[in-house]
């Protein structure tokens, strides 16, 4: 499978893409039960009502395996400079390792911004052609997938959690579920999921 660039830079093959994207855990989806922050105690998570206690992370991930994962602090957004801070800093020695110039970004604002093209530009990174409402075929969901389940098995059941110990598990997580042995069978996955779509002129392809 084949991506074409935003900038009309030509095509490149889906597997010597970096994929990015943001995940927001929380401690207990299974459930639905809502962990949340306690009022006196603002690092500690319980089942009280209150404000929310949960994690947002953003990560790359190519063939080789997993790159940098960037926690958001509690109560922070990311907008286009934070976007744009973290992309030079923290990604941006990644795609140099790798030598690749080319990444997977959805159409999210801070990644569309203004001020977020003109650092891919003077960074010299280009994004894969990612157009208005199209379904968010990126391998690095199914990542995310893998690592929710994780965190949900191992989290200790019944007991306050921590917002330290909701870090440290996405991270363990992150190690185990961003592999490069298993970058190609999510490439892979994708692509079917693409031609399935193509097959049914972007219709539901599970519909029977």
């Amino acid at each position: 499978m084949w991506c074409h660039t935003a900038e009309g830079g030509g095509r490149i093959p889906l597997i010597d893409v970096v994929m990015h994207d943001e995940k927001q855990f929380v401690a207990n989806v299974k459930t639905r039960e809502v962990y949340v922050l306690q009022e006196d105690d603002p690092h500690l998570i319980s089942l009280k009502k209150g404000k929310s206690g949960s994690v947002m992370v953003s990560g790359i991930y190519d063939r080789h395996g997993r790159g940098p994962l960037c926690f958001v602090d509690e109560g922070d957004t990311i907008d286009a400079c934070h976007f744009s801070r973290m992309l030079e800093k923290d990604f941006l020695p990644f795609f140099k390792q790798r030598k690749k110039h080319v990444g997977l970004f959805d159409n999210a604002k801070p990644h569309v911004a203004f001020t977020t093209k003109a650092t891919f530009f003077s960074l010299g990174l280009k994004k894969v052609k990612h157009c208005a409402n199209s379904p968010d075929y990126n391998p690095i969901e199914l990542v995310w997938s893998r690592m929710q389940h994780m965190v949900q098995q191992n989290l200790p059941w019944g007991k306050n959690i921590t917002i330290a110990m909701l870090k440290k598990e996405i991270q363990r997580a992150w190690v185990a579920c961003a592999t490069s042995e298993l970058f190609e069978k999510d490439c892979m996955h994708v692509t079917d999921c693409m031609l399935k779509s193509l097959a049914c002129n972007g219709g539901n392809m599970y519909k029977k």
